[in-house]
């Protein structure tokens, strides 16, 4: 066990070290991201923020490279919390994760921004991935290192209000499973969520559209 718990702590290291070499794509303060993913009798693959292209993610870099090979019963050892949010067409490093039927998920650092904070945990959790951090004494390297972006997401406002426009569909309300997620989201983000009614017909198909983008909306914040 011992043994396993030192290889498993290599992991953690190489993982800061890949995130050190962290490329920023432009003059903002952007986080310093690496990732190892680690397979029973195959060589780690490692990766970090900017290797493969300008802003691409430590996750997403790794996960390209593991193509020809098997993901199922990997474990991924990151730095920073998963991302759930990414602008269209490129999507979010949780959802790759799930996808690609990773088994664990090591995590160094929890996102700053208290708007999102365990977002990236909890759709892992909810799809059987177990989910474990960093011991304490790497972590607290990692927010060392990340000391500026942390300040950076930790000053932007809270929006405490959302709109959300539902369609009536048939002469009634179209409540689906993407505004009852929204409303979640709301609530975990303690924010005012308001219902209003358009004032003319939408199909299922547009209202599920819109109810998608507003929900990015909210986890975008």
């Amino acid at each position: 066990m011992a043994g396993r718990k030192q290889v498993e702590e290599d992991y953690m290291r190489l993982a800061i070290e890949q995130a050190r070499l962290s490329k920023p794509e432009d003059r903002r303060v952007h986080p310093k991201v690496g990732v190892v993913i680690a397979r029973e009798g195959k060589q780690p693959v490692k990766a970090y923020r900017g290797k493969l292209a300008a802003g691409e993610h430590a996750e997403f870099t790794a996960l390209e490279r593991m193509k020809k090979g098997p993901m199922h019963g990997s474990t991924v050892f990151t730095t920073l919390e998963p991302c759930t949010t990414r602008k269209h067409p490129k999507q979010p490093c949780a959802d790759r994760l799930i996808e690609h039927r990773v088994k664990r998920v090591v995590i160094g650092q929890l996102d700053p921004d208290p708007r999102i904070r365990g977002a990236g945990i909890l759709p892992l959790r909810k799809h059987n991935v177990d989910v474990e951090l960093f011991p304490t004494r790497l972590m607290e390297q990692l927010e060392e290192m990340n000391a500026d972006f942390s300040r950076s997401r930790e000053a932007i406002p809270t929006p405490r209000r959302i709109a959300v426009v539902v369609a009536a569909y048939e002469d009634k309300v179209f409540i689906s499973k993407v505004l009852h997620k929204l409303l979640i989201e709301c609530a975990k983000h303690q924010f005012e969520c308001v219902v209003r009614l358009p004032n003319r017909d939408f199909s299922e198909e547009e209202q599920e559209r819109h109810l998608e983008d507003t929900l990015k909306y909210a986890n975008d914040y």
